[in-house]
């Protein structure tokens, strides 16, 4: 391994340029030690930088967790408040309430799914390509049905009713 001190005393060495040099230059064996000297200062300097560059992610990454816990505290703080006393609205900064969700159907199974439309006469919300996907439409059709006869359409299950919290920032 060279010295550290070797290597430091090359730290301010300019870059040695292959393509600037003369035939006697790229025949004098103190090039190769310089380029090797230059391999192993940018090694040096490479882990430096990286080892700065972690302690620096790994302070910021501490602040972004720290602040979506804090943010999940206050929507939970939110929530609290609208539910004891209301939907909150404010012009300047903005609104928040909450919405109740009726159940959905979840698609589960996307090729029970897409013979239950074909069944229905429902073909044109379906495209197969390399897997089914499916129309805005379709999952209205699956809504419609689930709340018509109470069951999920095949291929479906039920997403119950919930809640959620909708916070509208101010324009």
């Amino acid at each position: 391994m060279t010295s550290e001190l070797i290597l430091e005393a090359h730290d301010d060495d300019p870059d040695v340029r292959l393509d600037t040099l003369t035939t006697e230059q790229l025949d004098d064996p103190m090039l190769a030690r310089s380029l090797l000297i230059e391999l192993q200062r940018n090694e040096r300097k490479a882990a430096q930088l990286r080892a700065t560059m972690a302690s620096v992610q790994g302070t910021y990454q501490a602040r972004l967790d720290a602040l979506a816990a804090r943010e999940r505290d206050v929507r939970q703080s939110l929530a609290i408040y609208v539910e004891r006393n209301g939907t909150a609205s404010f012009p300047d900064v903005g609104s928040v309430a909450i919405r109740k969700n009726k159940p959905t159907a979840k698609v589960q199974s996307d090729e029970a799914f897409a013979a239950w439309l074909i069944a229905r006469g429902e073909s044109a919300l379906v495209k197969a390509d390399q897997r089914y996907t499916f129309k805005q439409q379709a999952r209205k059709v699956a809504n419609d049905w689930l709340r018509e006869t109470g069951e999920a359409p095949r291929g479906c299950d039920i997403a119950p009713e919930s809640t959620s919290l909708v916070i509208r920032k101010a324009e």
